[in-house]
């Protein structure tokens, strides 16, 4: 996965201390309650510091899970550790995993993930966790490793001509068909011609769920539909219109407006939101008509926010947000909000120029991840056609 190497290199501090091997190998070890952006964190310095001790020595590495049944947060979490053991497997090394994941509508794909491959289970079979992690469709999950140097092609409009059809085989309506076709389309093309770099896609649906509190025997069954989408990148995702807009290489107005609202959100600001510019071009990067090429003024993608509009408010219960280096913002339905020349918001009051967004929806992460990604979940009604 092109650029996946800079994960293992950016912002972080390998220790000094001598990592032990046992005599069935190297163990990574955590007894932490839920598997989470901090436990992550721990294994890239694990694995960085590793390499730097014992080098290219295909001595097996094990990553235990103490805590049985153990959560896992989110969809990304599981799917960046995904990207983890794919960097070791590359090098050629024998990786395996001890846990009992704990079955959630949220994270269930984490049963049809190619880590499957490399537990203590019936399912081991390490040799095939390469191309499972490229490329993977099943009954319940659809997965493709898109790679940059094939976007010139057709091959991105026939991988989601793919996607579709896969997505229709899994039970979802045409309607959430088109729209996650549209937005994955949008942020794979980005990757490709903004970044150039790979994109990993993974979608699961879930088997139905009944919901908490819901009385016994109630017919109302839901289920989840969970998208990740990952690209690694030295570029952050907002770096294209911070530049494009601090050197004034742009000429559509809608441009000079996006500059007028910088510099009112950056007197609005006052410290009070930590490194607040950097989530300002982030949440730029996401307005209608707004592109960060810089020979680009009049287009700009609406697939996100079409999808974010649509789904989220169908939803019976939802968790999306996008990553960037170490920046999160959420999308909550209450605060996506248009005002009338069609510029979001990010707050409640639906005023993208003389409001900033809600302190809410900016989260720091303990991971820093180089590039872009999504985190989609959106639980719905069975049977429902959006």
């Amino acid at each position: 996965m092109k650029n996946l190497e800079v994960l293992l290199r950016k912002n972080y501090k390998f220790s000094k201390k001598r990592i032990p091997m046992y005599r069935d190998g190297i163990h990574f070890v955590t007894d932490a309650e839920e598997f989470n952006g901090s436990v992550l964190v721990k294994m890239i310095i694990f694995v960085g510091t590793l390499r730097r001790q014992y080098g290219p020595k295909k001595i097996p590495i094990i990553f235990e899970f103490k805590t049985p049944n153990i959560e896992i947060r989110d969809k990304l979490v599981y799917v960046m550790f995904e990207c983890l053991c794919y960097s070791l497997k590359k090098e050629g090394r024998n990786v395996h995993i001890l846990w009992d994941p704990k079955d959630m509508i949220t994270t269930q794909g984490v049963f049809t993930s190619p880590l499957r491959l490399l537990s203590s289970t019936s399912h081991r079979d390490e040799k095939n966790y390469i191309s499972k992690f490229e490329d993977d469709i099943s009954l319940t999950h659809y997965r493709k490793l898109m790679k940059v140097k094939n976007l010139k092609s057709n091959y991105l409009g026939r991988s989601i001509e793919d996607m579709a059809t896969s997505l229709k085989l899994l039970g979802l309506s045409e309607s959430i068909i088109d729209k996650l076709a549209e937005v994955v389309e949008e942020l794979v093309g980005n990757a490709g011609e903004h970044v150039a770099s790979d994109c990993l896609v993974d979608i699961d649906v879930t088997t139905p769920h009944s919901r908490k509190g819901d009385v016994e025997g109630n017919a109302n069954e839901y289920i989840g539909i969970n998208v990740a989408i990952v690209s690694f990148s030295e570029t952050l995702f907002g770096e294209g219109i911070k530049q494009k807009i601090l050197t004034n290489t742009f000429k559509a107005q809608r441009y000079s407006d996006l500059n007028i609202a910088h510099d009112n959100h950056m007197n609005l600001v006052k410290g009070s939101i930590h490194d607040y510019e950097e989530y300002f071009w982030n949440i730029a990067a996401l307005q209608d008509k707004i592109s960060g090429r810089i020979n680009l003024d009049s287009t700009g993608g609406t697939g996100l926010t079409v999808l974010i509009n649509s789904l989220q408010n169908e939803a019976y219960g939802e968790y999306c947000y996008i990553m960037s280096g170490n920046k999160i913002i959420y999308f909550n339905k209450d605060c996506i909000k248009f005002d009338e020349n069609h510029w979001l918001s990010f707050n409640e009051q639906g005023n993208f120029f003389h409001q900033l967004p809600d302190q809410k929806l900016l989260w720091l992460s303990n991971v820093y991840l180089p590039g872009t990604a999504y985190n989609l979940n959106f639980v719905m009604k069975k049977g429902e056609d959006l």
